[in-house]
């Protein structure tokens, strides 16, 4: 396929809405993608939705080995085009939507549990939230995420406890590390324009992230979708008229003096916790045999 060729594929795609189709263009932003992810080597690097390919090529060129994960298959002769030259020994494509694939497994599969793995997506609004959930519970040991989201999402991501919008996003970005917002991205930077701004985020591992491995990951995500179904209820009642407490026996007496060791009110509400509040909250729990979960 001639380039002349490649040009009027790429021109003649039209974007699909109601994937959240906007494609980064503004190569300033591009390199500073590349360059705040600090690419080693070793690295594998996951791409969520690389469209036609402008972000992909530049990571590849500074990654070990890549694996891009795009949910629509118009873009293969572009993708396959660009990368004809690393497909294979560095690049993997995966046609599927990435809320379906089971990426610890893919990983795994590559090595990746002995390289750093680092994350760059782009994502659409509608599915940010269970986006970034599924990276933090099934890839825990990311090194590092940077995240395109549309600016009122930011909100939802860094929330505190206590607010409207804290939920179990906000818990979880905490409770694996640092969360900056790195550039603002006016619509300009898009083809086509979106209608909002856009936030470039860059998510870091703490070194003493809570967020271990992925089956405890799974399991408190399961959890804070459980409890933040009821954010606004008190938490010990709810668990009562649930059946997952007995009142007045042993098991109840023995969350409730853990509640006051760790000086959380018994008419306590979810929506109150801290991150690692809820997290000890929900190691309790299991360890009592009483565990509630989505």
């Amino acid at each position: 396929m001639a380039v002349s060729e490649l040009n009027n594929l790429t021109t003649d795609l039209i974007p699909n809405r109601a994937l959240g189709q906007n494609f980064l263009v503004s190569q300033r932003a591009i390199s500073f993608i590349v360059e705040s992810l600090q690419l080693c080597p070793d690295d594998l690097v996951l791409e969520i939705g690389p469209g036609t390919g402008n972000l992909t090529l530049p990571l590849v060129q500074k990654a070990d080995f890549l694996v891009a994960v795009e949910i629509d298959r118009r873009f293969q002769p572009i993708l396959q085009r660009k990368l004809a030259n690393f497909l294979g020994p560095k690049v993997r494509l995966i046609w599927d939507d990435i809320l379906n694939i089971d990426l610890l497994n893919i990983v795994l599969e590559l090595g990746g549990q002995d390289k750093a793995i680092k994350i760059a997506a782009n994502l659409p609004y509608y599915a940010t939230t269970n986006i970034i959930l599924k990276l933090l519970t099934e890839l825990p040991s990311a090194k590092m995420l940077v995240l395109m989201v549309q600016r009122e999402a930011v909100t939802r991501i860094t929330a505190d406890s206590g607010t409207k919008e804290y939920g179990p996003l906000a818990v979880m970005v905490s409770l694996y590390g640092n969360v900056k917002t790195i550039m603002k991205l006016p619509a300009s930077a898009f083809e086509p324009q979106p209608p909002v701004e856009s936030t470039l985020l860059k998510l870091t591992a703490a070194k003493a992230s809570l967020l271990k491995d992925p089956i405890s990951a799974q399991s408190f995500v399961s959890f804070l979708l459980y409890a933040f179904r009821g954010r606004r209820k008190q938490f010990l009642g709810r668990l009562r008229r649930e059946g997952y407490v007995v009142k007045d026996s042993h098991q109840e007496n023995e969350l409730i003096s853990y509640l006051e060791q760790s000086e959380i009110r018994r008419d306590f509400r979810v929506e109150e916790l801290s991150p690692n509040q809820l997290f000890g909250l929900h190691n309790y729990l299991r360890q009592i045999s009483c565990f509630p979960s989505d």
